[in-house]
């Protein structure tokens, strides 16, 4: 997955919808390091790490048949977060929704 940061790079200003409740966020911004959302119904910005995708991303699981709670597993920091996690690694086709 060396070139899945830049994928999700290239997101900035989209807005998506969460797979399972269809809630919309907006991807606000992605350095280097992190990634900035807003979810359309509280405001509340959020942040993702790059770091933790990575130790999700090599973690070992199964990625075509990752659940919410692999993410919570993997993704500690991330775990309040697992739908807009799942969200984006479905929109990138790096899991099957």
């Amino acid at each position: 997955m060396r070139d899945f940061w830049p994928q999700v790079q290239a997101l900035a200003g989209e807005t998506l919808a969460t797979t399972a409740q269809r809630r919309l966020f907006t991807i606000l911004s992605v350095d280097a390091d992190e990634l900035w959302l807003e979810p359309h119904r509280t405001r509340k910005k959020r942040w993702l790490r790059r770091k933790d995708f990575e130790v999700l991303l090599q973690s070992g699981v199964d990625l075509k048949r990752l659940t919410r709670a692999d993410i919570a597993e993997h993704m500690p920091n991330a775990r309040f977060n697992t739908a807009y996690v799942y969200t984006i690694l479905a929109h990138l086709g790096i899991i099957d929704d």
